[in-house]
């Protein structure tokens, strides 16, 4: 048995160094010294997969080792969004690109070293469980998080329908950390959503990723705005808050519709040359919609390609964003699906410049109009949380199933005998994000961003 797996060493140590080779002949340029340090680290790994499989105190998998190795290699450019992916991993990433997903539901970025959650996905289990933007996961089922690459971090929240997961967050405002528990499901992500404010004559189109232009997003957002035309629409609100990015030449297409054909929407550079490159607005139905007066909604978890089309839109005076500075994720990821055993790696190659030469990553965008975000207070926060863990919101539910305006007060009155003093005004939002959040419905009762967004357009 012994010899068996050493043969397989043998032959997924040749492939590894057949890598490295090819990388050395693309690298024309790397000096003799270069290719004898690469040479040296070749016969490292080597010696070192030996040593592990003859000494190490407990047996470890050949293929855990080296993945392991892989891994080490792309995130040695200590890059966040550069990252491999296995077998399992590549298939989760494909579901998200088609619009289905099993697991828990949230966006996850890297910062500090520590896995930040930078949206729960609306309607999703992680949302449902009372997870919000911004938490931080310390630990998966006890696993400690710290130092985990965003692959591994999939793997441990990704698992089969119905199961339970626990999720040890820490969250900002909170002294402890909070234990929570979600419950993994499959869930349909709409990337499109929209609404016509009847009465002030103003179209609505929530964005939620740059994903699905085989399923239909891209024709969904262009039938949505021809509609609001044919209506002789004032104005349109663009909500671009908790996108959290996708395909850049899907951001630029959308974008293009809004900003005079051959206008410039976006640079990206890279680390050559000839890799740098500038998108323009030149389909054919660019600059449809150059006359419709915009406002476009943003927030912390606004990321990637939502920033190049707020971003564009910006700089050509086409719109004012509105709402809060967005996330500063602005590099461009090639995925490379050619990789043996139906992996893949996600690579950066690019950096991207709004078409005034802003620069967004680690920077972000400020808004024109400055609407922080509804907070709860530090109290009520914590009674949220015993909430969610005390299934209070599943429990009223089944005894309302139907929402009246009367139910903020009663939700109110049962939650203060049960010790959880909150106001009228949280109540009535806890009402409605449960209530009507899944739904898709819209409430500017209970967003003022989105109320500000109206009032501008409706002067």
């Amino acid at each position: 048995m012994k010899k068996l797996q050493r043969t397989s060493h043998l032959g997924i140590l040749l492939l590894l160094s057949l890598f490295l080779n090819v990388v050395l002949a693309l690298a024309p340029l790397s000096a003799d010294s270069e290719q004898e340090g690469t040479q040296r680290y070749q016969y490292i790994l080597q010696t070192l997969l030996h040593y592990m499989d003859a000494y190490f105190v407990e047996e470890v998998a050949t293929d855990k080792l080296m993945e392991g190795a892989v891994r080490g290699l792309l995130a040695a450019g200590q890059d966040p969004y550069t990252r491999f992916l296995n077998a399992d991993e590549m298939k989760q990433f494909m579901g998200m690109e088609g619009g289905s997903r099993i697991g828990i539901g949230v966006e996850l970025v890297l910062e500090a070293g520590e896995p930040l959650i930078l949206a729960p996905m609306p309607g999703g289990p992680a949302m449902r469980a009372g997870i919000r933007p911004r938490d931080i996961i310390e630990a998966v089922d006890g696993t400690e998080t710290r130092g985990l690459d965003i692959g591994r971090l999939s793997q441990l929240v990704t698992g089969e329908r119905g199961t339970p997961v626990r999720l040890r967050i820490r969250r900002e405002g909170f002294d402890e950390s909070l234990e929570i528990e979600v419950i993994r499901g499959e869930f349909q992500m709409d990337y499109v959503r929209t609404h016509w404010f009847a009465k002030e004559q103003l179209g609505y189109i929530q964005l939620t990723h740059f994903f699905g232009e085989e399923s239909g997003s891209v024709r969904d957002f262009e039938k949505a705005l021809q509609s609001f035309s044919n209506r002789r629409a004032r104005g349109l609100i663009l909500d671009l808050r908790d996108n959290t990015g996708g395909h850049l030449d899907m951001a630029a297409h959308l974008a293009g519709l809004f900003v005079k054909k051959g206008a410039a929407i976006v640079e990206a550079r890279g680390r050559f040359q000839e890799w740098n490159r500038t998108l323009y607005a030149t389909e054919e139905n660019a600059g449809r919609y150059q006359n419709l007066p915009m406002v476009v909604l943003i927030n912390n978890s606004s990321a990637s390609a939502s920033e190049i089309m707020a971003g564009a839109l910006q700089d050509h005076a086409r719109a004012r964003l509105l709402g809060e500075q967005s996330f500063g994720k602005a590099s461009v990821q090639r995925i490379f699906r050619d990789l043996p055993g139906n992996a893949g790696a996600l690579i950066t190659i690019q950096k991207y410049y709004t078409p005034k030469g802003r620069q967004i990553h680690g920077k972000g965008l400020k808004p024109d109009i400055l609407v922080p975000s509804w907070q709860a207070s530090r109290a009520e926060s914590f009674y949220h949380y015993q909430m969610n863990k005390a299934g209070v919101f599943a429990a009223f539910k089944k005894q309302h199933p139907n929402y009246q305006s009367g139910l903020p007060a009663v939700f109110q009155a049962d939650m203060q005998k049960r010790g959880w003093p909150i106001s009228a005004e949280f109540a009535l939002r806890l009402m409605k994000q449960h209530y009507h959040e899944s739904s898709g419905e819209l409430d500017p009762q209970t967003d003022t961003q989105l109320q500000r967004a109206l009032a501008e357009l409706s002067r």
